[in-house]
């Protein structure tokens, strides 16, 4: 539930692939940091694309991503993926590289990207919890988040609607009604 419709949809999956393409899909609902690509050849590995705005953090939000993705990846399947992993971490290799191998014993650092390798076997791995209509409209609910979040906001759209003005503008209540909202509550 910490990660809204998402996490909902994500427990309800009946697959470890199927919740690997709705993180992909909809990754953006939760941050706009980073973002997953996922490999299948010889293993199964997530390789992270980076979005950081700030250097100082870079670390991490990596080590909180790496570690969320391996603790979603549990609980979806109910293996323990910590021992299993392989984590290249895109960093030197840092003086407390040892609480890194505490977590995933197979780190390494100097890496390009943040890459998570995995048993290729987990991703047709059943889900420890699938349900059929929660994954329905849990899905549902992601799509809308997603075209709602593509949209923007409502001030960003009104902005965008008065610059793309011509001639005339248009009036309060026109621009409520189009957004769906009171006059008031666009005031």
């Amino acid at each position: 539930a910490v990660h809204g419709a998402l996490g909902m949809a994500l427990m309800a999956c009946g697959t470890v692939a199927q919740a690997l393409l709705l993180m992909q899909r909809f990754a953006s609902l939760r941050e706009r940091v980073a973002f997953i690509e996922v490999e299948t050849d010889e293993q199964l590995v997530v390789v992270l694309r980076e979005e950081l705005p700030a250097a100082e953090v870079r670390e991490y939000l990596l080590g909180h991503f790496a570690a969320g993705l391996l603790r979603i990846l549990e609980t979806i399947s109910g293996h323990d993926l910590q021992a299993q992993a392989q984590i290249d971490w895109p960093f030197a290799e840092p003086e407390w590289a040892q609480v890194y191998r505490d977590y995933c014993p197979q780190s390494s650092f100097g890496a390009a990207q943040l890459r998570i390798s995995l048993p290729r076997s987990l991703l047709t791995c059943a889900s420890f919890s699938p349900d059929t209509e929660s994954y329905r409209l849990t899905l549902h609910d992601c799509e809308q988040q997603l075209y709602q979040q593509q949209l923007g906001s409502h001030s960003l759209r009104v902005q965008q609607r008065l610059l793309s003005c011509q001639r005339s503008y248009t009036t309060l209540e026109q621009m409520a009604a189009s957004e769906h909202i009171s006059g008031r509550t666009l005031i």
